[in-house]
């Protein structure tokens, strides 16, 4: 019984660990510089419906195969633009 418990909790320990450094290796890397429709709306905290009609008018795309892309750069001067003018699309 003693020994049920103890593997148990060692085999809960290798679990953590697993967890920490996969958690590690992900802060870890550098930010994507391309985002796709959904983590751009997802940055810029608006809807998707929204995104798919708005960004594609007023943002340079990158297309990836069947993917459409978003440099980050874009993102960030859309909301530099709408520090000016209050709004995030024209």
């Amino acid at each position: 019984m003693m020994n049920d418990a103890l593997n148990d909790i060692m085999h809960e320990i290798r679990e953590l660990r697993g967890i920490i450094v996969s958690a590690t290796v992900h802060e870890m890397r550098p930010p994507k510089r391309l985002l796709s429709i959904e983590e751009a709306c997802e940055y810029l905290g608006i809807g998707t419906t929204e995104g798919y009609a708005r960004l594609r008018r007023h943002a340079r795309t990158v297309k990836h195969g069947r993917r459409i892309l978003i440099p980050r750069e874009e993102l960030e001067s859309l909301i530099d633009r709408a520090k000016v003018t209050g709004r995030l699309f024209d």
